[in-house]
């Protein structure tokens, strides 16, 4: 009897360990999206209408999220701050990220001059940027 539960408090403790590295792993980084193409790794301050519909790629860290749905991102490179934005909402970042390095490859969009209360009127918060990158892939890097 002494063996039988032995054995079954060692199973546990091991199950316990495998399933913690297993999390810590799956929140340590994070990608979604289309696989990376080499494209021009690009400042925040360089974005402009002479990028319009060029796939560019940035990188920095994370200043806000979209507390809604995690379809976009404010992306600080230290030398200026944008969105990045999933149109389709086909990739939607956790919560959690702000803080974290992300990297963002996407098409530049000018969305024209942004008006208080444009959008989708859901009150979601949803920044209205005139120029934005349009997400096709990214990845997010855990904190060192």
């Amino acid at each position: 009897m002494r063996l039988k539960a032995a054995a079954a408090g060692l199973a546990a403790i091991v199950l316990a360990a495998c399933s913690a590295t297993e999390e810590t792993a799956s929140t340590a980084a994070w990608e979604g999206g289309a696989k990376f193409d080499k494209a021009t790794l690009t400042s925040v301050a360089d974005l402009s209408e002479a990028l319009k519909d060029k796939q560019v790629q940035i990188e920095g860290t994370v200043r806000g999220v979209c507390k809604g749905r995690g379809c976009w991102v404010e992306v600080d490179d230290g030398k200026g701050k944008t969105i990045a934005k999933s149109l389709n909402d086909s990739i939607l970042f956790p919560k959690d990220c702000v803080g974290k390095r992300v990297l963002v490859q996407g098409v530049v969009r000018v969305m024209g001059a942004a008006r208080e209360g444009e959008g989708s009127g859901s009150g979601d918060g949803c920044p209205q940027p005139e120029i934005l990158v349009e997400i096709q892939g990214a990845k997010l890097f855990a904190a060192k």
